[in-house]
């Protein structure tokens, strides 16, 4: 059976977000599909795909997003045949802003690339913007309409179903199965010291000499200047002009108290070591080096979960299908709108 490749080239989060929530919604009309970062997508293996969604966020002045740069090169080799994506169909939703001079410039080039190779557009490239007072969902709402409709219409997907109810909680994408040893010693070498799991060459640790302030302490933006060094014994990180660093960073222990807090969990829980399984094979499972095997839910409040962040307006829809409570059900629902965007950032 035919499988919907659903890849997005991201760079703050938002087009994996989007991503997401459209695998979401294909899983609910049945249509099988999976979901991956193009940046970790293997590029030989699209000449083989029938029919994908590419979703492009723009960074810097109509840059592809730094992650997918280098598969991106690939796909752009000159060596590549004309007809290398002749039995693929798919389509372009890209992410931009208006106030930039080169608005939705990556989406643009996916799109066009696309069409050298030789894929059929199953329709004209989405260009969602930021600045709009929709939001992107001035775009991204009619671009979902338009796509299952395409597929109903030329038949891709044998079992499509174009009315749902998008209240539907989907069964969860990861199982968590718990470790029959709860031993402080266990998680203490598993979990909390997993740069021990990190892939070779996947990171490298380095001292922060200093972390200084550069905007007034009045000022609404704390912007930083971090000066980094290599550990002792160990060689200078190479790099060029225009390169960006990575950082995994650890959210503040009284953000993590906090968190604790609220959610009212026993510590015997929050250090009980677990084993996340993905519950479809076209799940992909966070990388070793970011969630260790097995891991703890103390160590995912330290080091995974965005505690300060502002939640996604999927974020609320997931918490709304669950809720029993009806006012707050109704309140995430508000959240979780077109019209309720506003109320994310007062």
């Amino acid at each position: 059976m035919d499988c919907l490749l659903i890849t997005y080239l991201s760079e703050t989060g938002t087009a994996e977000d989007v991503a997401q929530t459209l695998w979401m919604e294909a899983k609910l009309r049945n249509v099988p599909c999976r979901v991956t970062s193009f940046e970790d997508y293997e590029v030989e293996k699209l000449a083989t795909e029938k029919c994908a969604v590419f979703i492009v966020a723009t960074s810097g002045q109509g840059e592809i997003p730094t992650g997918s740069r280098s598969n991106w090169k690939q796909l752009c080799r000159k060596s590549i045949p004309h007809d290398f994506l002749s039995v693929l169909k798919f389509a372009v939703l890209a992410l931009g802003d208006s106030s930039y001079q080169k608005f939705n410039f990556a989406g643009k080039k996916v799109f066009r690339r696309l069409c050298q190779l030789g894929a059929l557009p199953l329709f004209d490239i989405g260009l969602a913007d930021d600045q709009h007072e929709l939001g992107i969902d001035a775009v991204l709402i009619p671009f979902r309409e338009r796509l299952f409709e395409v597929f109903a219409k030329e038949r891709l997907f044998q079992n499509l179903q174009l009315e749902i109810d998008d209240k539907q909680l989907l069964p969860p994408r990861f199982m968590m199965t718990y470790e029959r040893e709860v031993g402080n010693c266990r998680i203490s070498t598993r979990a909390e010291n997993a740069e021990l799991q990190f892939e070779r060459n996947s990171y490298e640790k380095v001292r922060v000499v200093e972390n200084r302030r550069l905007t007034a302490s009045d000022h609404f933006q704390d912007t930083r200047l971090l000066s980094l060094s290599p550990l002792e014994g160990q060689k200078r990180i190479s790099y060029e002009p225009g390169d960006v660093l990575m950082l995994q960073p650890c959210n503040l222990s009284e953000t993590v108290d906090l968190a604790v807090e609220s959610l009212a969990y026993p510590s015997k829980l929050l250090d009980s070591p677990f084993t996340l399984i993905a519950s479809d094979s076209n799940i992909t499972l966070p990388p070793k080096w970011l969630v260790p095997s097995p891991t703890t839910l103390r160590y995912c409040l330290n080091r995974f979960f965005d505690l300060q962040g502002i939640p996604r307006r999927s974020f609320f829809k997931k918490l709304a299908c669950i809720s029993d409570d009806r006012m707050e059900k109704e309140k995430l629902e508000e959240l979780s709108s077109t019209a309720g965007l506003v109320l994310l950032f007062l």
